[in-house]
């Protein structure tokens, strides 16, 4: 049974994953390895506003609230 719930709660959060947008994805994947807002932004070269933006979104969307939440997606 506890199985079965960890499954589905897996799928749950694959569903969240999939209402981010393509940017939104990447930056994602870049949190999760660790890197900084700054860092980001310079790897895909855009601001670091934009940066936070995007952030911001994927905190909303995901209801989650800090960088060390988004490790639980895999």
């Amino acid at each position: 049974m506890v199985f079965a719930f960890k499954y589905l709660l897996r799928i749950f959060d694959r569903r969240k994953l999939l209402r981010l947008l393509k940017r939104e994805s990447e930056v994602f994947n870049l949190i999760r390895t660790g890197k900084t807002n700054k860092e980001i932004a310079s790897q895909l070269n855009v601001e670091i506003s934009t940066v936070k933006s995007h952030v911001n979104s994927i905190y909303n969307k995901l209801g989650i609230k800090s960088r060390k939440a988004t490790r639980k997606y895999k």
